[in-house]
């Protein structure tokens, strides 16, 4: 059961990240989203709120780049969300698609097509495979840039290391946010308390989407379990936030429950 779920966690990271082809186009932000503001003025977590990207419907097409420090595996990734009802990632290697994940609000599938077998389960099933217990409103608003929790919940701090930075905190989770000139996020810092387990994720080269606002173009997830890291660089080459139709997740009759 380890080595199944050592398995998987590689692949639900991988399906994680991402989410398909363009529908609209985006272009460069004014701003200098490589610099972090090291000074927040009194009412930062209410600029962040209003920077907010606004998901309705998103579909990106990906370039990605898995490593683990024993390997690194490059591969394209097609994902559909919507939100609060669904997350949807195809896999694809060589234009063959090798695996495919449906994430709902209380439930996941998975399906590795390179040895016929798949997962299902409760989305708090998660937790085994991202270290990390997110809703899937969560999970989406951490992919695409926004706080996880609502602005309201953070309060601004300061420490040596981060300078000026928005903290939420309860007996469980801690997360530390620092801030771009336009109070878009450039780091979301997450951590379990109580255990060694913990994700950064870094947001760049940010665009304007119409209607929406702006989007980071360029993700990395760098996650921590132990003294394993494992490491998820996402490249959205192409954005669309056109309706996106019914999707099926058919699971193949032979294929094998892992899990």
């Amino acid at each position: 059961m380890k080595s199944t779920l050592s398995t998987f966690k590689v692949f639900i990271l991988i399906s994680l990240s991402g989410f398909v082809i363009s529908g609209c186009k985006s272009r460069k932000l004014p701003i200098d989203s490589n610099v972090v503001l090291t000074q927040l003025p009194d009412g930062a977590e209410q600029k962040l709120a209003k920077s907010y990207f606004n998901l309705e419907s998103l579909s990106l097409k990906i370039k990605a780049t898995y490593t683990d420090g024993q390997s690194s595996q490059s591969f394209m990734m097609n994902a559909k969300m919507v939100k609060d009802s669904f997350l949807w990632v195809s896999i694809t290697a060589f234009n063959i698609e090798v695996a495919r994940a449906l994430i709902s609000s209380d439930s996941f599938k998975l399906i590795n097509r390179l040895n016929k077998s798949y997962c299902t389960g409760d989305i708090d099933m998660l937790g085994n495979f991202t270290n990390q217990k997110f809703s899937l409103g969560q999970l989406q608003q951490l992919l695409i840039g926004n706080a996880i929790y609502s602005s309201q919940n953070y309060v601004k701090s300061h420490d040596e290391l981060r300078n000026d930075f928005l903290n939420y905190s309860d007996s469980t989770f801690k997360n530390y946010l620092q801030l771009t000139e336009g109070y878009r996020i450039k780091k979301s810092e997450l951590q379990s308390v109580g255990n060694n387990r913990d994700a950064n994720v870094d947001y760049d080269q940010f665009v304007k989407v119409k209607k929406s606002g702006s989007l980071p173009s360029l993700v990395k997830l760098m996650f921590k379990d132990d003294d394993r890291k494992m490491e998820l660089l996402m490249n959205y080459i192409s954005i669309s936030i056109d309706p996106i139709e019914q999707l099926s997740f058919t699971i193949p009759a032979k294929y094998e429950k892992k899990c």
